[in-house]
């Protein structure tokens, strides 16, 4: 009898209940070199270039997360707290860290957690941002640690290589609507607060 209901409970369970192992992929922005973890079994739909700078945007298959690597230039050689400061961030940002070669930020909008990373490394500002769930927090914990000890390195020969800060984030200028959010990394913290 015991057997019965739990069988029977197990048949109950969503497929999404039941943890499937994560395939992670090295992906490498191919003009700058630039790569990171991707965890392939999430982020499987690949939507296009970013709209400024060089990289790829990635979705989840129904639309509610986001994933983007995306390489800008840094001409003007700032750092990561200038370039911070002049995104102007909202106040009630849950998360910030502002180092030397980096900057990470992390907070709610809506129903959804940003998480973005920027490193800074010769030419370029290598960004990661992931958007994703709030309610889905605890499923995207060991997701999102995983990208922040991952790399955001640069192979080129032309770019002197970055050295691993343990982890990723990104905010920079690509678009990508997903489950009604807009996410223009150049105006990211303009409508964070809205």
């Amino acid at each position: 009898m015991r057997k019965f209901f739990l069988m029977a409970g197990l048949l109950v369970l969503p497929a999404s209940a039941v943890a499937q192992p994560l395939a992670w992929q090295k992906y490498t922005v191919p003009e700058t070199g630039a790569s990171v973890d991707l965890p392939r079994t999430i982020f499987s739909k690949d939507v296009g270039q970013t709209d400024k700078g060089y990289g790829r945007r990635f979705t989840t298959r129904d639309g509610h997360a986001t994933f983007a690597l995306q390489s800008i230039g840094n001409a003007a050689h700032e750092s990561p707290a200038e370039f911070l400061a002049k995104k102007n961030p909202p106040p009630n940002i849950v998360y910030k860290r502002v180092a030397p070669r980096f900057f990470v930020v992390s907070s709610f909008r809506k129903d959804f957690i940003w998480y973005d990373r920027c490193n800074f490394a010769g030419r370029f500002i290598n960004c990661v941002m992931v958007n994703y769930p709030a309610a889905e927090k605890r499923q995207w914990d060991g997701v999102i640690t995983r990208i922040s000890r991952s790399r955001i390195t640069e192979q080129s020969h032309s770019i002197s290589p970055f050295k691993s800060l343990c982890g990723w984030e990104g905010a920079t200028s690509s678009t990508v609507k997903s489950s009604g959010i807009l996410y223009d990394l150049h105006s990211i913290f303009t409508h964070l607060t809205a």
